[in-house]
């Protein structure tokens, strides 16, 4: 198995200025369900693994876009897409598989080229920065994509999104005060770290970790 990325590079990248769009959110006022996970939706895709480069912002990206997708077409069946476009082609505020990314930096890139991404096959990942690839790619189309940030620190509004959205936050849990409420969140280290590839960590808890400090989100029309 190979390392982890480097986390003080995947650090210092959190304190990169961005462009930050307006919430577009329009979310009802119902109730929120004690628990929740995308994965009983069969719309969450696989695990996967960056490797060394760092890329874990793309792995989020698609891993967004996958589950998004899914939900439009109310499809079993999640298409995958690799993240190996997003280290090549999207650059602005990323850094190939040095530096790290964003993951608003990502969708502007995808929305820019027309709200289409290539699918799992046509550009496999290969874990490190290569040109950027413009031909023999098969990409589908993704719809009307738009993204938006949600305050900082409202994970009310976060598990809110996520009800709604696909996201790397798989869903959260609660255990009727045995233990406290946790985030199910997809991490790209492969299936043998953590829980099958899957962290928790404690929900509600005043931003801990900076959990709720840059966050985001997509929507696909």
């Amino acid at each position: 198995m190979d390392d982890g990325p480097d986390e003080d590079a995947l650090q210092n990248n959190l304190a990169k200025l961005y462009e930050r769009h307006d919430d577009q959110n329009n979310n009802d006022t119902s109730p929120l369900p004690k628990a929740f996970d995308w994965r009983t939706k069969n719309v969450a895709s696989s695990v996967k693994n960056q490797h060394r480069c760092l890329s874990c912002y793309a792995f989020a990206t698609v891993a967004v876009l996958e589950s998004d997708y899914a939900i439009k077409k109310n499809s079993k069946n999640v298409i995958e897409f690799r993240p190996q476009q997003i280290v090549d082609c999207a650059k602005d505020e990323n850094e190939g598989c040095t530096g790290g990314g964003l993951f608003q930096s990502s969708m502007k890139y995808l929305i820019e080229k027309g709200d289409k991404i290539v699918t799992d096959a046509s550009y496999p990942y290969v874990g490190k920065y290569q040109s950027c690839r413009a031909e023999g790619i098969n990409e589908i189309d993704l719809g009307t994509v738009e993204y938006a940030d949600i305050p900082v620190g409202d994970e009310k509004q976060m598990a809110e999104v996520l009800i709604n959205n696909g996201s790397i936050f798989i869903g959260y849990e609660y255990d009727e005060g045995l233990k406290p409420p946790y985030w199910i969140i997809k991490n790209s280290y492969e299936p043998s770290w953590g829980e099958n590839g899957y962290l928790r960590l404690i929900k509600d808890d005043n931003n801990i970790c900076g959990i709720a400090t840059i966050e985001s989100y997509a929507k696909l029309t």
